[in-house]
């Protein structure tokens, strides 16, 4: 029951902690963008392994307590089956593919501080150099 508790309180603070990195600007967010490592040390789309394994965790904790409830299983596999696809995605994401713009954590503080321009590309004083994209 431990276990069940664990993931379903691990999955959603990970994906709160995500959610505020990506989107907000709030002091707990900073904090987190800089405690976290940086967005390509395990490949471009790295931005969206963190969401992925805590939909894993709390998808595998709800099926875990909707069986220990009793429910057929037909209803605890759901939750069970969508948190295990979210694992092979996970690990496509630790592959070098660039992540989409709207789960893009640079793009997105780049968007919010008007650093973008019309076509929403980088502004050239706001780019990231080659050395540091790589």
């Amino acid at each position: 029951m431990i276990a069940i508790a664990g993931l379903i309180l691990i999955g959603p603070f990970g994906l709160y902690s995500w959610y505020a990195q990506t989107y907000t600007d709030s002091a707990s967010a900073s904090l987190w963008r800089r405690m976290s490592t940086s967005p390509q040390a395990l490949g471009k789309s790295s931005t969206l392994f963190k969401p992925l394994i805590s939909l894993l965790f709390t998808l595998l904790g709800v099926g875990m307590l909707l069986d220990k409830i009793g429910f057929p299983p037909r209803i605890f596999l759901i939750p069970a089956l969508l948190g295990f696809l979210c694992l092979p995605l996970a690990v496509i994401c630790l592959f070098p593919f660039r992540a989409p713009r709207f789960v893009n954590m640079e793009y997105q503080y780049m968007k919010r501080h008007d650093m973008l321009d019309k076509n929403g590309e980088p502004l050239p004083q706001f780019e990231l150099s080659e050395e540091e994209d790589s």
